[in-house]
């Protein structure tokens, strides 16, 4: 695995230095078409009861993403996204802009649930998203969708079926998010957000659990196990957000209910809170109902420091899937817009079945996106 990493990633460094980003291919055809790569390789050094037998380290390729997107004809824009290392189909959808402010979209892409989980991958403050989001969202899904947006609020609503992956979660369902930004100035926003989002569960295959804040690692510090008699998985979440020059301030509560034929509801309940400060005074921008970073100058050494708080609690209706917290510190380092260095250190606190499985997890990626 090592020397395919390195195989891998030594030639894409060598473009992230050059000038071969972002192939816009708009020669080939009359509307604009581009192609974007993003590779993400990941190693990662565990310490703590839960790994006693298990590897204490873990080194790969987290992601490995080729994604095709263009507009036209008209107000059609597409896109079309393949993650290589996970073997599945990312984005594969078409959006019309058919007046100002209103859209629909049809295809696969990520329901409107969740802050956390509709910003980039590329783009996240953390190597891992927080526990609540990785364990209660609903991600991407084949489906109808209708969005109207203004620079102060946002109303998306959508219909979905299962995903377009051999084995992936099924159930129909529909999913809604209203956003408002009271205070909407060039330095400072206020985000305020509410969501939805649920489903039939046709199958036995709906299970909530959490990994220890590395992607690549295969172990469940929480894990309720799957529920064979589930018919309904229902999500809530309140969104927050705060931005302020080069601070922001980010914090969401999610609330996921799944209800058994046999057996009382389970209830999962989870919330996080974090703050990101940009070190040289880059500002913080807003568009689309989330937060962007500000647009690279093109130079090497572009920092930030982050630390977040996270809780998830797994344990209800006789259920012990456990509870935890977890406290984040994390730095990002870029150089232009395609490198990017993050390093993240992570304590928690766990317990599951009244056994704790406490543990401490050092993270490091490197990035390119082109």
């Amino acid at each position: 695995m090592k020397r395919h990493a390195a195989a891998l990633a030594a030639p894409l460094l060598l473009l992230a230095l050059s000038d071969g980003f972002g192939q816009d291919l708009s020669h080939v055809a009359g509307d604009r078409l581009r192609l974007e790569a993003l590779l993400q390789a990941d190693r990662y050094h565990y310490h703590g009861a839960p790994f006693a037998s298990a590897r204490r380290e873990d080194t790969g390729i987290r992601r490995a993403e080729l994604v095709l997107n263009g507009t036209g004809p008209g107000r059609l824009g597409w896109e079309l996204g393949y993650d290589l290392r996970a073997r599945r189909w990312l984005d594969v959808a078409a959006a019309l802009d058919f007046t100002k402010g209103h859209s629909l979209q049809l295809g696969q892409y990520k329901q409107p649930f969740g802050l956390e989980e509709l910003t980039s991958s590329r783009s996240t403050d953390f190597i891992s998203r927080a526990a609540a989001t990785g364990a209660l969202a609903i991600g991407r899904r084949a489906g109808v969708g209708y969005r109207y947006g203004s620079e102060v609020w946002s109303l998306d609503a959508g219909a979905f079926d299962r995903k377009l992956a051999a084995g992936g979660a099924q159930g129909r369902g529909h999913a809604l998010r209203a956003t408002w930004a009271p205070i909407r100035t060039p330095q400072r926003t206020l985000h305020l957000g509410l969501a939805y989002a649920g489903h039939e569960v046709p199958d036995a295959s709906l299970r909530l659990s959490a990994r220890p804040y590395a992607d690549l690692s295969d172990q469940r510090l929480l894990d309720t196990g799957r529920f064979p008699d589930a018919e309904r998985y229902a999500a809530r979440g309140v969104e927050f957000l705060w931005l302020s020059g080069a601070l922001k301030l980010q914090a969401e509560y999610l609330d996921g209910r799944i209800e058994r034929r046999t057996a009382p509801a389970h209830r999962a309940r989870g919330a996080y809170l974090s703050a990101v400060y940009g070190l040289g005074g880059a500002n913080w921008s807003y568009r689309d109902a989330l937060p962007r970073a500000a647009a690279p100058d093109g130079s090497c050494g572009q920092w930030q420091l982050a630390a977040r708080l996270d809780a998830l609690d797994l344990d209800d209706a006789g259920v012990a899937g456990g509870r935890m917290d977890a406290f984040t510190l994390g730095v990002n380092w870029a150089c232009g817009a395609h490198l990017r260095l993050s390093f993240n250190a992570t304590r928690i606190d766990a317990e599951r079945r009244a056994v704790p499985a406490d543990a401490e997890v050092l993270g490091l990626r490197a990035q390119l996106h082109w």
